[in-house]
């Protein structure tokens, strides 16, 4: 009879307390004090709605002072004032600001590298789930046609009908339980797909469009330094702005999604799926959740199992029994039953019902499943993923400060290009020779 498993989860909810990032990011402002991780409320939602929507408003706080700005500079001549730095100083720190700020983006490919590691280790931590379901669905299924079986054999033995057909009746009735707790592979499939192909690109497609903005506007601001051309600096300033949308709202995004993974590693994650489970599952399957998330416990599946191996093994030792090896037909014959074929036939069904008994009982072994779902959420969810999405965004933060900042900056160096530009004409013009004196007129 296969033992029951009682091992305790190997990683208890507290120890993702301890993760210093996740109690920082966890205790960024909520709207109305909802930092309980639960998606499933309201207030919850809003508050994650409000920390996203307060990045883009205060980013647009942001522009509306360079805009106030420029129209100051266009308006006033207080606005227009030289600054303490010359031309050739301005165009080079100019330059340096707006070099720092592309390779500040291009460093958002390392926090791209731990968030598609965190994304890769879900698709194939779902990936070994995925294989342990198909695995138990196709148990299940087999011992749904062993149920089937034994009933149609039970119903035409003359012998020990009754032991053989309420062995059969409970076999059925337990081995259907994989069909009604299982999730269907398709959905894990989805997931594998999703996490591990989906999301990495979309977001190698959103950094790369942010680094090639980065880039193109950095060239147009050095050429613009170099030919000291005010109107390819104008150009410079349209793009700094639309890449400067790009940042506020990739920092949002990325803000609120640290932040939520983060809420949701500090409540712990086998709470927010137990609480999931009690609220969209049957009792049975929230059962089985609530069992692979702790190892607390019988397992609900492994109980269903043991009923199965107990009438399996009934039906195997009843048939057995009423059958004697015929040495002058060389078959196993029965001296009170008729219908020896059904008894062996029930022998051998059995066998088929034991073997598969004991395979799906390793594969459903809490200590198998519980360590990938663990892995899962401690090294991959509450690791990988929540120190990628920091990255991301410290990184697009720290760009798009250096960019508000050369987006003021090119301003005053348009300026001082003017100046350079007229300083340049001035000296052409005082190059040109003057030639031989003019010649007095003659009458």
């Amino acid at each position: 009879r296969p033992a029951k498993m009682t091992t305790p989860a190997p990683t208890p909810y507290e120890e993702y307390n301890t993760e210093k990032l996740i109690k920082y990011l966890h205790g960024f402002y909520h709207e109305g004090g909802n930092d309980e991780f639960d998606l499933n409320d309201l207030g919850y939602r809003t508050a994650l709605y409000y920390l996203g929507g307060g990045v883009i408003f205060f980013g647009g706080i942001a522009l509306l002072v360079y805009f106030l700005f420029l129209c100051c500079r266009a308006s006033f001549s207080c606005c227009r004032k030289e600054a303490g730095c010359g031309p050739n100083l301005s165009r080079f720190l100019l330059f340096i600001l707006t070099g720092g700020m592309t390779l500040m983006t291009l460093c958002s490919y390392v926090g791209y590298g731990n968030f598609v590691d965190g994304m890769n280790g879900v698709a194939n931590d779902c990936s070994k789930i995925r294989d342990i379901v198909l695995s138990l669905d196709d148990g299940g299924s087999n011992l749904a046609t062993n149920g089937a079986n034994f009933n149609s054999y039970a119903s035409t033995a003359d012998c020990d009908a009754d032991t053989l057909t309420s062995s059969a009746n409970f076999f059925q009735i337990h081995a259907e339980i994989y069909s009604t707790v299982m999730p269907a592979p398709r959905y894990l499939e989805n997931f594998v797909n999703i996490f591990g192909k989906n999301i990495p690109d979309y977001v190698a497609y959103m950094l790369g469009f942010a680094a090639g903005s980065a880039a193109v506007t950095s060239l147009v601001t050095i050429l613009g330094i170099v030919t000291k051309s005010s109107t390819l600096l104008n150009i410079s300033s349209l793009f700094s702005v639309l890449l400067f949308l790009l940042f506020i709202t990739l920092i949002g995004l990325e803000l609120t999604l640290s932040v939520m993974f983060a809420d949701l590693c500090y409540y712990g994650p086998g709470l927010a799926l137990q609480d999931l489970a009690d609220r969209t599952m049957n009792d049975q399957s929230a059962q089985v959740v609530n069992y692979y998330t702790s190892c607390v416990g019988a397992n609900p599946l492994e109980i269903q199992l043991n009923k199965t191996f107990v009438s399996a093994t009934t039906m195997n030792q009843t048939a057995f029994d009423s059958l004697f090896y015929n040495t002058t037909s060389s078959s196993w014959d029965s001296t009170t039953c008729e219908s020896a074929s059904a008894l062996r036939n029930i022998i051998s069904e059995s066998d088929s019902a034991l073997s598969t008994i004991s395979t799906m009982n390793q594969d459903q072994s809490c200590a198998n499943i519980n360590a990938i779902y663990y892995d899962l959420v401690d090294s991959v969810l509450c690791g990988k993923t929540v120190s990628g999405l920091w990255e991301l965004w410290a990184v697009h933060l720290a760009a798009g400060a250096l960019l508000y900042v050369c987006m003021f900056f090119t301003s005053h160096v348009k300026q001082k290009c003017k100046v350079l530009v007229l300083m340049d004409e001035e000296g052409a013009v005082k190059a040109i020779p003057l030639g031989p004196p003019l010649a007095p007129n003659t009458v």
